[in-house]
C-alpha cells in the first residue's frame, strides 16, 4: 500500500540525509579545525608517486624554512636533482646515499657542519654545491665520486682537502674561495681540472708538482693568498699548465716584489660569486 511504501522509504531517506550532512558539513569542519598536515611530507609523497611518470625526480625546497631532510629521502631512487639551498639545514641524512640516480645536489647557504660518509656513495653525482656552510672537513672517501664535475665549497671553514680528492677523475671545476686552507693535498689535485678558484685562503705555496699535474687547467685564481704563484707559473715555459688562459693573483701579499706576469698569461679577475650562482652549479 502507499502507506507501507512511505514507511519503508522513510528510514532510507533519513539515513541518506544524515550521511550527507555529516560527510559534507560536520566532519570537514571539525577535522579541518583539529588536524594539521605537514605540507613538506605531502609534497614528498606526491613527487614519489610521480616517479614513474616523469622518469626521474627534480625536487626543490630552495628558500624554505625546513630544518631537516627526513630519512625517507633515501626511498626516492629516481631522484635526479635536489635543491635544498637557502634553508635552515644543519645536516644531511645518511640515507641520502641511497639516492642512486642523484646527479645534482645543491645544499648551499645552510649551516651544515659535516657531511655524512654516505654522500660518497652517490656514484651518479655530477654537481655538488656546498657554498656558504660551516664545513671543516670533507669525507675521506670523496674520491669515490667518479662522475663529479663541479664542486662548490666557497665560504666554508675548510682547513684541508682529503687526499682522495685527486681520485675525482671527472672533476673540472673546483671552487675553494674563502676558506682556511693552508696547503694542497699531498696527492695533488684531479688532472681533469679546468677551473680552480682558491682565493682568500692561507695557502703558502703553489708547488711545481701541483702545477705539473694539471694539464687541462685553463682558469686559475689565487688572489689574497700567501703564495707566490709566479714561481710555479713560470713552469708554463717548460711545459707545465699548457692550457692556462686566465689567471688572477691580485692582492696576494707575496706578489708585491714579483715582476709582472708573462704577456701570454693576462691577469683576468674572475667572479667566484657569479660562477656559483649559475643554476648548473
Amino acid at each position: 500500500t502507499g502507506g507501507s511504501l512511505t514507511s519503508a522509504l522513510l528510514p532510507v531517506g533519513l539515513y541518506w540525509a544524515v550521511n550527507f550532512v555529516e560527510g559534507n558539513f560536520v566532519s570537514p569542519n571539525l577535522l579541518g579545525r583539529t588536524m594539521t598536515i605537514n605540507p613538506f611530507l605531502i609534497f614528498l609523497s606526491l613527487t614519489f608517486w610521480l616517479t614513474a611518470i616523469i622518469g626521474g625526480l627534480i625536487v626543490s625546497f630552495a628558500g624554505s624554512a625546513i630544518t631537516y631532510l627526513p630519512a625517507g629521502v633515501g626511498g626516492m631512487p629516481a631522484l635526479r636533482h635536489l635543491d635544498v639551498s637557502r634553508c635552515q639545514l644543519r645536516s644531511l641524512p645518511p640515507e641520502i646515499g641511497l639516492c642512486a640516480s642523484l646527479q645534482h645536489l645543491d645544499a648551499s647557504r645552510n649551516s651544515i657542519s659535516a657531511l655524512p660518509e654516505s654522500v660518497c656513495d652517490l656514484r651518479a653525482l655530477e654537481t655538488l654545491n656546498l657554498m656558504g656552510n660551516a664545513l671543516v672537513l670533507l669525507p675521506d672517501k670523496i674520491g669515490r665520486l667518479a662522475k663529479l664535475r663541479r664542486l662548490g665549497l666557497k665560504s666554508n671553514r675548510l682547513k684541508a682537502l682529503p687526499e682522495s680528492i685527486s681520485c675525482c677523475a671527472s672533476l673540472e671545476e673546483l671552487y675553494l674561495t674563502d676558506n682556511a686552507l693552508r696547503a694542497w693535498p699531498r696527492a695533488g689535485l684531479p688532472k681533469s681540472l679546468v677551473k680552480l678558484q682558491a682565493s682568500f685562503n692561507k695557502i703558502a705555496a703553489f708547488p711545481a708538482e701541483v702545477a705539473l699535474a694539471l694539464p687541462k687547467l685553463e682558469f686559475l685564481r689565487l688572489a689574497s693568498t700567501r703564495c707566490a704563484p709566479w714561481d710555479a707559473l713560470a713552469l708554463v715555459r717548460r711545459g707545465a699548465l699548457p692550457s692556462l688562459a686566465w689567471v688572477s693573483v691580485g692582492s696576494s701579499p707575496a706578489c708585491a716584489a714579483l715582476p709582472p706576469p708573462p704577456s701570454d698569461l693576462p691577469a683576468v679577475p674572475m667572479d667566484d660569486e657569479a660562477a656559483l650562482s649559475n643554476p648548473a652549479i
